[in-house]
């Protein structure tokens, strides 16, 4: 009886201590501006971003891309921002995409946003902002894309030319 009652807490502790390993606090999860370079280093980041696969379609029209601009917003808790980022960001390395026009800002779930960022207004993660020269917002993808990423960025970039 003596060891049961021994047990019995340290399989709880067990059981306890891996589901916190699985499921992060909302307060654990990075919020804030978020380099490439730390980006890289989650996992579900590396496993979708070796997994895709980008169109079989010839996107030269998206070499205009280093014209512009991108802020992405994202949160590290979103499913459709671990499947979606790291696509993208695989897009832009193909295309050679210079990472001084590229800003990614994660948010918590109640979508807060550093005060710099509130212009535009984020209500769904994640967006991709596609923003010109001047600073004017060019189009946006939310969520998810309307056909694949490479058309809908496409149809942007062809609508700035």
């Amino acid at each position: 009886m003596s060891r049961l009652k021994i047990l019995i807490p340290i399989l709880l502790s067990l059981i306890l201590g891996c589901t916190l390993l699985h499921h992060p606090r909302k307060e654990d999860y990075k919020t804030g501006v978020v380099s490439l370079n730390e980006l890289k280093q989650y996992l579900w980041f590396k496993e979708e971003y070796k997994n895709y696969t980008l169109s079989e379609k010839g996107y030269d029209s998206l070499l205009g891309l280093n014209n512009l601009k991108i802020i992405i917003v994202g949160g590290e808790w979103c499913s459709d921002t671990r499947l979606q980022l790291p696509r993208f960001i695989k897009i832009l390395e193909t295309k050679q995409f210079s990472t001084e026009n590229l800003k990614i800002v994660f948010v918590n779930q109640e979508k807060q946003i550093p005060k710099d960022y509130e212009k535009f207004q984020i209500k769904f993660v994640p967006t991709f902002i596609i923003i010109d020269k001047t600073g004017n917002e060019q189009g946006r993808i939310v969520e998810s894309p309307i056909k694949n990423l490479e058309d809908d960025l496409l149809k942007i970039i062809t609508k700035t030319h």
